[in-house]
């Protein structure tokens, strides 16, 4: 997850020398890419596209939102599973050892104080769609051309409540396409 937590604080990863971590950081570029392409994150994201258009939200809010919207939701509804919740917390408590220590002091300091507050709060089980639209817009915040104003929190709040169990419907079926997409790519260990 370093590689997202770099792109949230707006800081650069190491070079990472060490080779424990570059097998890490090309796994999740090679998921992210799989897991964009799937048929059910490209479906859900373009139906959050145009809902949120034709709730009136502009162009780059709609377009970033039915991202990382979407992809909030399905986290949500794969947390549910105890085995998922443990891996996830083991992963964030992993992403502020090592590869941290080659960073400029203040970019890891932050970066593991994101890891360690996503820690304390662990995964969110169907966080009310008010504080799901809360921390949507805090993580828009560095990207003034995807914010969506406070007026229309309410709007993404609606939004998603209605995408929350159209997410959940289709979480097995992602999963399902991005395990073999990953086989594909890494037998040994996906197939």
């Amino acid at each position: 997850m370093l590689p997202d937590f770099a792109a949230m604080l707006g800081v650069r990863l190491p070079s990472l020398t060490d080779p424990r971590f570059a097998p890490g950081i090309a796994l999740h570029h090679q998921t992210d890419a799989a897991f964009h392409a799937t048929t059910a994150f490209s479906e859900l994201s373009r139906r959050a596209r145009q809902e949120l258009a034709v709730r009136g939200l502009g162009r780059g809010p709609s377009r970033a939102l039915a991202h990382i919207g979407t992809e909030i939701l399905l986290d949500e509804s794969l947390g549910r599973d105890p085995w998922t919740e443990g891996a996830y917390l083991a992963a964030l408590r992993a992403a502020s050892g090592p590869p941290l220590d080659e960073m400029d002091t203040m970019d890891a300091a932050r970066l593991r104080n994101l890891a360690q507050r996503l820690e304390e709060r662990g995964i969110a089980r169907s966080a009310g769609p008010e504080l799901v639209a809360r921390r949507l817009r805090h993580a828009l915040e560095p990207h003034p051309k995807l914010l969506f104003s406070p007026a229309e929190e309410q709007l993404v709040a609606a939004w998603v409540a209605d995408a929350r169990p159209l997410v959940s419907a289709r979480a097995d079926e992602l999963m399902d396409e991005l395990r073999q997409r990953l086989a594909e790519t890494y037998p040994p260990r996906f197939s």
